[in-house]
């Protein structure tokens, strides 16, 4: 009643105002007048008295109270249903790495010598049978030439002793021989005679005595002769024929290599693919091949790598390792072909960690992928050496039952969900075996089938 009187006050004030405006300024110039007396600090001091007043009224009266906040708190909530579908389920690891080629062979320089021409740069595709450089032969001839010369001295020697016993030294030791015992035969018969008259004393004791030395001598002699025989036949002994076999088979072989390694002079290309540079412990070991320069015999010259089939080598840790195995399908991307993603698969896993555990670093281990290029499209943008992202497939299940994971609830070291009954209209825990977890939420492989409609905790309301 009070409020609707000072309203109606208000509102005649008002009225007032309206019809007689004079009367009211008159009333407001008489109670000002007062005002004007009055100096300035004591103005100012009223001032701050109505503002400390109006603060304190301000902080002091008693405010409407927030209704939601004062009322109890209600655990209301609304029950969710959520129905199971199969979907496919994949997991993987992503790996940068480095494209290699699958499979190189080497070309190596044939022999010692210079190269004379060169044909072929790096980076160059090249066809099979294509001449990639060619070596000077006029070292290699002059070796060449040195074999064939052996090789026939020895291919002579093993004949000569295969027909010793007939041969020319035999039978000039056998003439000597019989020309001795011949002499011999000669001489003793001679002295005999002396002996007789010697005897009779028709010569002189000089005389017979000079014919006993000659025999003698010639006796000696005739020894001779039998030794040297018997040390020509020996010469041509088994052993000696075996000796000379030997060396034949090494002139031989040597002649042969030689005669293989000039015809190697033109060096070419074993399998088509692109030229590149030869592996090596040390770049100093390598040298460039140009013509002009010498190398030494099996010393690489070139790498032809097969492009038909690709690797990518990247590491991974020590955590994800064990998830990898042999055969399990990768994707693998790059930028330099960012419209194409080629297909491969794990091709091999490193056993031992690459890098010393000094460093500091958790330890890796290699990690390959092959896929094919042959006739692939963009196969002409990927190069060797370029950099790419391989994504290994560790684990697909292509009809996986994924729910939330907050559906799921753990008693006595087991996972349970509860599922709704139609028939009964009584929800029940089941129990579920999990699987693999996802951003979506957790694999149920046992438990529950594709249409199941389970709850999901209760959500505030």
């Amino acid at each position: 009643m009070a409020l609707k009187q000072q309203h109606d006050a208000l509102a005649d004030d008002d009225h007032d105002v309206g019809t007689g405006g004079t009367s009211h300024r008159q009333g407001q110039e008489r109670a000002f007048l007062p005002l004007k007396n009055i100096g300035l600090p004591a103005v100012l001091g009223i001032c701050l008295s109505l503002a400390l007043i109006a603060g304190v009224t301000f902080w002091f009266w008693p405010r409407t109270p927030d209704v939601d906040a004062l009322l109890p708190q209600t655990n209301g909530a609304m029950s969710q249903r959520f129905t199971v579908t199969a979907q496919e389920v994949v997991t993987h690891i992503d790996i940068v790495g480095t494209i290699m080629a699958d499979q190189s062979q080497i070309v190596s320089a044939p022999f010692d010598g210079h190269i004379s021409t060169v044909s072929a740069g790096l980076g160059f595709r090249v066809q099979e049978g294509e001449v990639l450089a060619a070596m000077d032969t006029v070292e290699i001839a002059n070796k060449l030439r040195d074999a064939e010369a052996g090789h026939l001295r020895a291919r002579m020697a093993v004949d000569a002793l295969k027909n010793w016993d007939s041969g020319p030294q035999i039978q000039s030791a056998k003439r000597a021989l019989q020309s001795a015992q011949q002499e011999f035969a000669t001489l003793e018969a001679e002295t005999e005679t002396l002996s007789g008259l010697f005897e009779r004393g028709l010569v002189s004791r000089n005389e017979y005595e000079a014919s006993v030395r000659r025999r003698d001598r010639q006796s000696v002699s005739v020894q001779d002769r039998e030794q040297e025989l018997h040390e020509i036949y020996q010469r041509g002994g088994q052993e000696r024929l075996h000796l000379a076999q030997l060396e034949l088979m090494n002139a031989q072989a040597r002649f042969e290599v030689l005669q293989k390694q000039i015809q190697q002079a033109d060096l070419t290309a074993p399998v088509a693919g692109v030229l590149t540079s030869p592996p090596s412990r040390d770049a100093e070991d390598t040298p460039f091949v140009k013509p002009g320069i010498r190398v030494t015999e099996g010393h690489p010259l070139f790498s032809i790598a097969n492009t038909n089939t690709l690797i990518i080598s990247g590491l991974v840790d020590e955590v994800d390792v064990n998830s990898i195995r042999i055969g399990q399908p990768v994707d693998i991307t790059g930028d330099a072909f960012p419209d194409h993603v080629f297909s491969g698969t794990v091709d091999s896993i490193g056993a031992e960690a690459v890098g010393t555990v000094s460093s500091g670093r958790p330890p890796s281990f290699e990690i390959r992928a092959k896929f094919q290029l042959k006739d692939m499209p963009f196969a002409d943008r990927v190069r060797l050496g370029m950099s790419a992202r391989m994504r290994i497939k560790t684990y697909i299940n292509p009809k996986g039952l994924i729910i939330p994971i907050e559906a799921v609830h753990s008693k006595a070291e087991r996972y349970y969900v509860t599922l709704m009954s139609g028939i009964s209209n009584k929800d029940k825990e089941v129990p579920v075996t999990l699987g693999v977890t996802i951003a979506s939420g957790v694999e149920v492989t046992s438990g529950l089938e594709a249409g199941d409609q389970i709850l999901l905790p209760q959500s505030p309301i």
